[in-house]
């Protein structure tokens, strides 16, 4: 580790990690401390960001995009702009990783709107509902997913080795 000056954060060497399984750890924590940053990027300064990524560990691709990997990337391809995205659309209240990011910004989050909160027009509130539905289900296979991944029969619930 390389000390910082003036501070007691410590910044790591950048150098390959050897151990497959701490090289795979660090690029999943990586790559959601990216995807996190992009979020708020995409949120403060409404970016349309495309991110694709890939780990020697892993054959598949993990992607972000906001509004979508497919648009940004067409778009990119064509040598054309990415029409703009609104930032209170269906999708975008449907995205979990920008609500997270509007909420680690401090701004809030959509369902707080006090127009939506005093709306009288039925649809709105229909349209409001669903996509709390969908913003459950997200969080429902995220949680689904973390158990899985996270619950090891061999470990017995350990975290760190000892010694």
């Amino acid at each position: 580790m390389v000390k910082r000056g003036g501070g007691t954060k410590r910044k790591p060497d950048m150098k390959k990690i050897a151990y497959k399984a701490s090289r795979a750890t660090t690029f999943s924590k990586r790559r959601d401390g990216l995807y996190s940053k992009a979020a708020q990027l995409c949120v403060i300064s409404d970016a349309q960001i495309a991110i694709l990524a890939s780990s020697n560990s892993n054959a598949s691709f993990f992607s972000f995009g906001h509004s979508s990997v497919e648009s940004i990337v067409s778009a990119y391809l064509s040598g054309k702009r990415p029409p703009p995205v609104s930032s209170d659309t269906k999708a975008t209240r449907e995205d979990l990783g920008i609500c997270m990011a509007r909420m680690n910004l401090g701004l809030g989050f959509w369902w707080n709107n006090k127009k939506l909160v005093n709306s009288k027009n039925r649809e709105e509130i229909m349209e409001a509902m669903e996509s709390m539905e969908v913003l459950m289900n997200h969080l429902k296979a995220l949680k689904d997913q973390t158990l899985t991944t996270t619950v090891d029969p061999n470990n017995n619930g350990g975290g760190r080795g000892q010694g």
